[in-house]
């Protein structure tokens, strides 16, 4: 398994997580935020150590840290306290084994019999308690007011009237606006304090609302710092984390919110 690991240092502060759109960052005990890879994943073992690999990172029984392989993967810990990691998403069924997805950003879920499906996208599951899974990679899946899924190639949202709308761009995100309805974009999606939303235009973009109500864009992921700016990464898919003072760490370095 090959593990990578980012670390931009920073003034001590209390251990805190923050998990970004497309990847994670966290801070460990020495005070020094680490990003995982573009969609890879972080987490803290029981020494303080953030250990960052290419897909979602869960802990062991032990305390150890133990990271899918691959981007987009993910991790799970098993009724025996061990971590099982696979290329897609994973989840534990009603006996306590984890079962995950074989495609890459694929999707797992539990249906009604207690067990799991997978997908090659979100799954999700309907009022018959079956599962339904996107067929594109990191789509999305949402059950609308019928009860049915509905599956997109991005993010789905359900409108005011119960109709489910996926953004058509893979990864793609999808928010309700005030008047209900729902909004997609290429990026991230977020609503400012008129209701009005705003998304990224970028692939793997990110979208955060500012101290004054606004939302920015950027090309990786977006937070609002102390002094309620947006501050994005400059990186497609880059994660942003707040260090102890409440500024903004980002991979591939920071730029304001546009």
């Amino acid at each position: 398994m090959k593990i990578s690991i980012f670390v931009l240092s920073v003034m001590a502060a209390p251990f805190f997580m923050a998990t970004a759109n497309a990847d994670d960052c966290a801070l460990d005990s020495k005070g020094q935020i680490v990003c995982a890879p573009p969609v890879g994943g972080a987490a803290v073992d029981s020494m303080g150590r953030v250990v960052t690999g290419r897909g979602d990172c869960a802990r062991d029984g032990m305390g150890r840290v133990i990271c899918s392989g691959s981007p987009g993967g993910g991790a799970a810990v098993d009724s025996m306290g061990r971590v099982v990691t696979g290329r897609g998403d994973c989840a534990r069924d009603d006996m306590g084994q984890v079962v995950c997805s074989d495609s890459p950003g694929g999707g797992a879920a539990v249906d009604s019999m207690g067990r799991i499906v997978t997908g090659r996208g979100d799954c999700a599951r309907d009022d018959m308690g079956q599962v339904v899974c996107s067929d594109t990679p990191g789509g999305g899946a949402a059950v609308d007011a019928t009860g049915r899924v509905v599956t997109g190639r991005g993010e789905c949202a359900r409108d005011d009237m119960g109709q489910v709308v996926c953004s058509d761009s893979p990864g793609g995100g999808a928010t309700v606006d005030a008047t209900g309805r729902v909004v997609t974009g290429r990026g991230k999606c977020a609503r400012d304090q008129m209701g009005q939303v705003v998304c990224s235009d970028s692939p793997g973009g990110g979208a955060a609302v500012d101290g004054m109500g606004r939302v920015r864009t950027g090309a990786g992921q977006c937070i609002r710092d102390n002094m309620g700016q947006v501050i994005c990464s400059s990186q497609p898919y880059g994660g942003a984390a707040l260090n102890g003072m409440g500024q903004a760490v980002c991979q591939g370095g920071c730029v304001p919110g546009q």
